[in-house]
């Protein structure tokens, strides 16, 4: 699991009279799907019982915007002496 994108997610909950609760979760998004307009989130605890898809309305990005890169640096090098 990536702890890339990070944002906030609503989610119903059930309190004590029975009643259903929205309340907003901190979370990561694993994937999107812009056909089905929906987030894969994931609670950033591990394991893929945590990941659900939510809906765009429903899914606030922390960054206002959608990050693929990693801070993970691989040297140019390698690729040159693969390449031969």
């Amino acid at each position: 699991m990536t702890k890339r994108n990070p944002c906030k997610y609503r989610i119903e909950k059930l309190n004590s009279n029975g009643q259903l609760i929205k309340e907003w979760t901190r979370g990561y998004i694993q994937e999107r799907s812009n056909k089905e307009q929906m987030y894969l989130v994931s609670n950033g605890v591990g394991g893929e019982m945590d990941e659900r898809w939510v809906d765009y309305q429903d899914v606030k990005l922390t960054k206002d915007r959608w990050t693929n890169r990693s801070n993970k640096v691989i040297s140019k090098k390698s690729f040159w002496t693969r390449a031969k």
